[in-house]
């Protein structure tokens, strides 16, 4: 598991072009093999710190076709975790740019509630969400994965 907790979120999404370049980053790093595709990515997200200036409708409906027709990622499962109450407004407003089945992957919880709802145990979540599982920060993780690519490159030879 990788987690990405930014000390302020309006840092992180003051500018919208890396902050996409990011999130592009991290669907790839999900996907590094067949194996990962085939599996599908299950995402943890902690959002305690977003606020409305971290929100972007513009962002989304220009994104929206990239991460949903363009990009060869398969989610399984997305879990956003303490969300500010205005989140389900935000994923109201997504449903105009969004498909339905992508929405539908999306589970809204808060940290006390993630071995009942989502039905987490404490070895598969992080320290910063009462877990016991040691967390690789999403630089750490992005490497590892990358890694995995070259081999699973290398294993696979076409033609």
């Amino acid at each position: 598991m990788a987690y990405f907790e930014p000390d302020n979120y309006a840092a992180v999404t003051a500018n919208w072009k890396e902050f996409a370049w990011d999130l592009l980053l991290g669907l790839d790093s999900s996907n590094c093999d067949l194996n990962a595709v085939r599996r599908g990515c299950n995402k943890l997200c902690a959002l305690s710190g977003m606020g409305w200036e971290n929100f972007s409708v513009s962002f989304e409906e220009k994104y929206a076709n990239v991460f949903e027709k363009s990009y060869p990622a398969r989610e399984e499962r997305f879990v956003v975790v303490d969300a500010p109450t205005f989140c389900t407004l935000i994923m109201k407003a997504c449903e105009l740019f969004y498909e339905k089945s992508k929405l539908d992957k999306i589970e809204l919880s808060f940290t006390d509630d993630l071995y009942r709802k989502p039905g987490y145990t404490k070895d598969e979540l992080p320290p910063m969400l009462g877990g016991t599982t040691y967390a690789k920060d999403m630089i750490e993780w992005t490497k590892e994965r990358i890694l995995l690519r070259e081999e699973s490159i290398r294993l696979v030879k076409i033609g």
